[in-house]
């Protein structure tokens, strides 16, 4: 419970909150010199940038005029560090850049996250700080700080916080624990998309077969998430190809959805749907492969201006309909669909009017914890329906179980009123001719009628335990069993411990496993010996059926006969459960769990 309060608090509840400006600092905040283009002189420190514009710094570029669409430029910081100011270990901190960006001081190379060019990199938003090398920083003459700034997608410039000289030791502090909620709040969420997957894999074991697709949404998902964390990041491993994989992967998340609604209120994977969805996976496999900085506007065009309207318009109308048909669980997919669209928008809308680049107000994008409110209501669903689906299937099996007993009591009485009585009154008739014939072969007959008799009267009694219902569960094992014993020379025990009489839908369940537990030792276990128990605790009725046969390997519960499933549907419509153990050589024991009160 304490894990997954921390894990709500992470995603939810942890601000993204600066600490305490450090007072040993030089704040660079203010208006500096920029240009758009890309030339690595504009790093050097005699380059005259006299006729750049200014702009704000920190500061996005839309709001200051600049194209912030796909777009490299440069700025150029003029400071001077006051008089007396030292510090021993010198860093610069720029906030949050976007996208990649690469830092020189004084014409020297001194940091930069991800990669600029062609074959790009984008690395997370993090703030950057970088730290400078010894006598690089000029504590007597103007410095230059030459920032080149790649932009990829639909905002950049240097933006956030404040822009500042410091000591690295406690720059590095304040962005490492803002890095460990950041990072903590991906692993929650990277473990609660394995949770998700577990629990589709799981429902799919047990019949819910449009879970494999789900399964397959998250894995799409799953690997864009952990494709663009700073977890992933940080290990070194990311570079052009697995960014490529990232964006394709992108475009295959619409199919992904696609298919699983589709799946999901079972409808038809018409021609539509399926051109959309081969031109998607299409245009995501060009993608991998000639995706660059120069090609960007094309996919971008193809991704604002095609695939998100036409998926978002084709999956809000298939929910819609399912849920004006009144499918099943269509309620919680369209609430879950309809959250996911909502704030996979905000997070759009405020990435596009810089209101949420920086992610300073919580460690994750608003469409991450979109997608954590669309994954609940689909496993909402699923679950839902898994719960329908079982609940429906323990009312069929019930009801053929009690059709089956009617069927039983009904065959019982035609055989004990019709036949029985007929065979009994053939017997008394050549009774009476056999007084006066006193003929052998007459005699004969009569011992074979009285024997059919006899055999009538036991399937009569194993399809309709009369003394079940008049004596209760005790005294019918006992019974039977004397006749069971009589019949194939088995030893039975039988050891009941109950203080009250169970439920007759108890009783007679536990009976027809107690038969059909008999009838399979006396078929195929070769056993001698069979100990029964009933006995009654606080909360359980246990029965247990114990032989000394040669028992058998227990592989799975597709390979049971009919005789282990019919006694587990049994179980399962007692709300109970049966356990199985058996080794060959070693006998066999079949254990009756039921809730009983």
């Amino acid at each position: 419970m304490r894990g997954v309060s921390l894990m709500i608090v992470i995603l939810l509840s942890v601000p993204a909150s600066a600490a305490p400006l450090i007072s040993s600092s030089v704040v660079l905040n203010g208006k500096h010199r920029f240009s758009m283009g890309d030339d690595p002189t504009w790093a050097a420190p005699e380059y005259d940038d006299s006729s750049w514009r200014l702009i704000e710094v920190p500061g996005n570029w839309r709001s200051q005029g600049v194209r912030p669409l796909r777009g490299i430029g440069w700025y150029r910081i003029h400071f001077n560090l006051p008089q007396g100011f030292r510090i021993p270990q010198p860093a610069v901190q720029l906030g949050i850049i976007g996208d990649v960006d690469e830092v020189y001081l004084n014409g020297v190379k001194i940091g930069g996250e991800g990669r600029i060019g062609n074959n790009f990199v984008l690395p997370p938003y993090i703030k950057r700080v970088y730290r400078i090398p010894e006598r690089l920083l000029k504590y007597d003459r103007p410095n230059i700080l030459a920032v080149r700034v790649m932009n990829l997608f639909f905002d950049g410039g240097i933006v956030g916080r404040d822009i500042l000289i410091s000591d690295y030791r406690d720059l590095l502090v304040e962005r490492t624990d803002r890095q460990v909620v950041i990072k903590a709040s991906e692993i929650a969420m990277l473990s609660l998309i394995g949770l998700f997957l577990l629990a589709s894999l799981f429902l799919y074991i047990k019949g819910v077969r449009e879970s494999i697709y789900f399964a397959f949404l998250l894995f799409i998902y799953g690997g864009i998430f952990l494709l663009e964390s700073l977890v992933f990041y940080q290990t070194g491993l990311k570079n052009p190809i697995i960014q490529r994989l990232d964006i394709s992967l992108m475009g295959i998340f619409p199919v992904g959805l696609l298919i699983f609604v589709l799946k999901f209120f079972n409808n038809p994977f018409r021609l539509f749907y399926k051109i959309i969805a081969c031109s998607t996976v299409l245009i995501s496999i060009i993608a991998f492969f000639i995706f660059s900085f120069n090609t960007f506007p094309f996919f971008m065009l193809l991704w604002i201006g095609y695939i998100l309207p036409v998926y978002t318009v084709t999956i809000l109308i298939l929910i819609i309909r399912a849920y004006r048909k009144d499918r099943p669980k269509s309620g919680p997919i369209l609430i879950g669909i309809t959250g996911f669209v909502i704030a996979s928008l905000t997070g759009d809308f405020t990435t596009f009017f810089h209101l949420g680049l920086e992610k300073v107000s919580y460690p994750l994008y608003p469409w991450d914890y979109g997608m954590v409110f669309f994954l609940l209501c689909i496993m909402y669903g699923m679950i839902a329906r898994f719960i329908q689906t079982r609940d429906r299937m323990h009312l069929l099996a019930s009801k053929i179980l009690a059709a089956h007993e009617e069927e039983r009591k009904r065959l019982a009485r035609e055989l004990h009123d019709s036949l029985g009585q007929t065979l009994l009154a053939v017997k008394f008739n050549l009774q009476r001719v056999n007084q006066k014939l006193q003929d052998r072969e007459i005699g004969s007959i009569v011992t074979e009628i009285d024997r059919s008799i006899e055999e009538l009267r036991e399937i009569s009694m194993g399809l309709r335990p009369a003394m079940l219902a008049e004596m209760g569960l005790g005294t019918a094992l006992k019974l039977f069993s004397k006749r069971f014993v009589k019949k194939t020379g088995i030893n039975v025990e039988i050891k009941v411990d109950i203080r009250a009489r169970p439920p007759s839908m108890i009783e007679e369940n536990l009976f027809r496993v107690f038969q059909e537990a008999l009838s399979n030792v006396a078929r195929h276990s070769g056993a001698d010996k069979v100990e029964v128990s009933v006995k009654q605790t606080p909360t359980l009725l246990i029965m247990q059926i114990r032989d000394n046969g040669r028992g058998f390997e227990l592989k799975s519960t597709e390979n049971r006969g009919i005789g282990l499933s019919t006694m587990a549907e049994r179980a399962d419509l007692m709300e109970g459960l049966l356990r199985i153990q058996s080794s060959k050589g070693r006998g066999t024991t079949i254990i009756v769990e039921v809730p009983y009160r």
